[in-house]
């Protein structure tokens, strides 16, 4: 046989065999096959705090002279945060000296914490606007440890939250001359 029946032949029997297949296997449904996938989003928790200390004229400081009051400085903080369960901002002092103190050592060099500046010498704090759970009645003294000024269960929206804390100084009679300074910190933190 040649090489052209042998191709004619192979050619015959290869037709025959799909003829012969049943019909079913040709027109069947494909096989299919399906996968799940989670797509996933993670949106990093942000909060930020700023704080501003100044007199109703835009002083950073009070200059006042020996036995008087005086309750123009105030700090305004600024809370923005996408915490789901909002934050909670707290104030103290940084260290465990909670007085104003100048260079000096006699008690006419320092300013003492007080619960209430208004009626007693030495110098409070009063929440104007601080709402929440846990958070510290006005007027207050300030502490080397936190005390809530603020308490809030949801985020911000992106103008964030403001609270206004204000100071009163109440000066001895004799009170030295000087700067009297304190440093406090404010901290705002996620709720969890």
């Amino acid at each position: 046989m040649s090489k052209k029946t042998l191709i004619a032949a192979l050619g015959v029997a290869a037709g025959l065999g799909v003829a012969a297949m049943p019909a079913a296997g040709v027109f069947a449904d494909p096989a299919t096959d399906d996968s799940t996938e989670e797509i996933k989003v993670i949106i990093n928790e942000a909060l930020e705090i700023n704080c501003v200390t100044e007199t109703t004229a835009g002083a950073s400081e009070v200059t006042m002279a020996s036995g008087q009051s005086n309750s123009d400085l105030s700090t305004k903080c600024t809370v923005v945060t996408n915490a789901a369960k909002g934050f909670t901002l707290s104030v103290k002092d940084v260290d465990s000296e909670l007085a104003l103190t100048n260079s000096g050592t006699r008690p006419q060099d320092r300013i003492e914490a007080v619960a209430n500046a208004a009626t007693t010498e030495g110098w409070s704090l009063t929440n104007t606007d601080g709402t929440g759970a846990g958070v510290v009645t006005s007027p207050f003294a300030i502490k080397a440890t936190d005390q809530i000024i603020h308490y809030q269960a949801d985020p911000t929206d992106d103008q964030g939250k403001s609270v206004t804390v204000n100071y009163t100084f109440n000066t001895l009679a004799d009170q030295a001359a000087g700067t009297y300074t304190d440093e406090i910190v404010y901290t705002a933190t996620a709720n969890v």
